[in-house]
């Protein structure tokens, strides 16, 4: 495999808990699209939040927060598998399945745990864009869904 990932602490989470951020080395390319968000929090070490597809191509980053993160070795794109969903001021957290969009793909893990991602992949710039658009369709659906105006 030529990716590898660094922690970046990003200082304290909460008191005494420090909050982690991930850089990833793809191929002699340094990728900081996630390297100053909090992603893990407390200990960074545990191997299971970082698993790889059997091909080894896509590397999911199973976030603290539910967030789970797929990046593609080849493209160096993002993609979103689960994504936590708040809505501010309202106290509404959601984890759900990230859909956006038409592209779909099916993947298996080393572990055997299949994802099917419904989440464009987008370059690395753009994935927090992305993000956020995605965010505001679905905070009008949910607003909509509770009939808040």
């Amino acid at each position: 495999m030529t990716t590898r990932f660094e922690y970046k602490e990003l200082g304290e989470f909460k008191m005494d808990v420090p909050g982690w951020g991930i850089r990833i080395i793809n191929k002699d390319k340094i990728i900081d699209a996630l390297a100053d968000k909090y992603v893990f929090i407390g200990h960074k070490t545990d191997p299971t939040k970082i698993t790889h597809s059997k091909d080894n191509r896509y590397y999911f980053i199973h976030g603290d927060f539910k967030d789970t993160y797929v990046f593609d070795s080849e493209e160096n794109k993002f993609s979103m598998h689960t994504i936590r969903t708040y809505v501010e001021g309202r106290y509404l957290v959601g984890h759900e399945m990230a859909i956006m969009g038409e592209e779909t793909l099916h993947l298996d893990d080393s572990n055997n745990k299949h994802y099917f991602i419904q989440f464009p992949f987008v370059e690395c710039d753009q994935l927090h864009k992305t993000i956020e658009k995605y965010f505001l369709e679905r905070r009008k659906q949910i607003d909509h869904m509770k009939g808040i105006k």
